[in-house]
């Protein structure tokens, strides 16, 4: 399994914390730039996390009826 770095659980905790918010908000908030939000949502598979998230939010939801 990947290890986060400071940085990228950073950046994910923050995004995660704030859903409304787009990369260059993020990217404000933390000080740094828009393409290093980025770079870091990649490195610690973000997309993936988001997916698997909503999959089993999915399963919830069918089993709770």
């Amino acid at each position: 399994f990947n290890k986060w770095s400071a940085t990228v659980a950073s950046i994910i905790c923050t995004i995660i914390e704030n859903p409304k918010y787009n990369q260059t908000d993020i990217a404000n908030l933390l000080n740094r730039t828009q393409s290093s939000i980025s770079e870091g949502l990649i490195r610690g598979g973000y997309n993936e996390l988001v997916v698997l998230n909503l999959y089993y939010r999915n399963e919830i939801l069918k089993r709770s009826h």
